[in-house]
């Protein structure tokens, strides 16, 4: 059995982001769709928003750039691990650790300080404390079956 190649040229287009085209596209048995070796389909947005920087801690001068739609908007600014997009969001964050002196540099990371960003509600609380007493559930019941194991090897 020979497989039959065929190669076609398919057009992408999403409305709201940028189109392109995607070559080298052949069909094999079952009708399934092969796609050349070293394709990378990257869709962005064609809305541009600039990144926001924030100072997370006072401590260990960790910045967060968020908020950004273009992959490489912080390239330039931050060096570190790549930048990261949530599903379901249209957003870029980054996040660098250990970072410098924030308020010395010429980074915006200085821009915005976090201390009253975040509103820490009641049911946000409850869920903390009730995976703390989760977690002191789980050490417990390894404490007891570690005990209970030494004591059936003793006997």
């Amino acid at each position: 059995n020979s497989i039959k190649k065929v190669i076609y040229k398919y057009f992408l287009r999403v409305d709201g982001y940028h189109s392109g085209s995607i070559q080298c596209v052949y069909t094999g048995g079952n009708q399934r769709l092969y796609f050349g070796p070293g394709i990378k389909l990257t869709v962005e947005t064609k809305q541009e928003e600039s990144p926001q920087f924030y100072k997370l801690n006072d401590k260990k001068n960790i910045c967060l750039a968020t908020g950004f739609t273009k992959k490489d908007a912080t390239d330039t600014i931050l060096h570190g691990p790549e930048p990261v997009l949530f599903s379901g969001k249209s957003y870029y964050s980054r996040i660098l650790k250990d970072y410098g002196d924030c308020e010395n540099s010429t980074t915006p990371c200085d821009e915005n300080d976090l201390d009253s960003g975040f509103d820490v509600n009641a049911k946000t609380k409850f869920l903390t404390l009730s995976l703390f007493w989760l977690r002191v559930l789980f050490c417990k019941t390894i404490a007891f079956n570690i005990l209970m194991t030494l004591k059936v090897w003793m006997s």
